[in-house]
């Protein structure tokens, strides 16, 4: 099966990018083994970056409220209501910058972390399917294990 999305690319620090490929979440009965070693590594990793992703949008929001604080008291000091200050300083060039950039931050969080659930949702039908192919084993008996045994130690 292919993944239903490109590999995105997410830039978390000037030295730190990341990739949100749907790719690493396919799975099938021979590589199951493999996913559930490797998933934790990924979860983990994504983890981390949703972390800091999260820590440069909290600091986004502390850009436009200070931008947007210096905005309103230039205006303040020029006379005005606050409703008339607080909308000149909102179309301000530099607090609509600070803006965007707080939106695209929040984007990115936001793109990891449902990278994240969809891991979640992965891990619980990678569980489902181990627990399947268990049954089915107890279904079929132990003679087809000895026999796959015996291929594997002779071959």
């Amino acid at each position: 099966m292919e993944p239903l999305s490109e590999p995105k690319k997410i830039r978390v620090s000037k030295e730190k990018e990341i990739t949100l490929d749907t790719s690493v979440m396919v799975f099938n009965e021979a590589t199951l083994g493999d996913y559930m070693v490797k998933e934790a590594v990924y979860y983990d990793h994504l983890g981390r970056a949703f972390a800091e992703l999260d820590a440069v949008y909290q600091m986004r929001k502390l850009e436009v409220e200070e931008v947007e604080a210096r905005a309103f008291d230039r205006h303040k000091s020029e006379g005005g209501s606050d409703k008339l200050c607080q909308a000149r300083a909102d179309t301000e060039p530099d607090v609509l910058d600070a803006k965007k950039k707080m939106v695209g931050a929040q984007l990115n969080m936001r793109l990891v972390q449902q990278h994240l659930r969809a891991f979640d949702k992965a891990h619980e039908m990678a569980i489902n399917l181990g627990y399947n192919l268990r049954k089915e084993m107890d279904k079929l008996g132990g003679d087809i294990r000895s026999k796959k045994l015996e291929r594997a130690f002779d071959g």
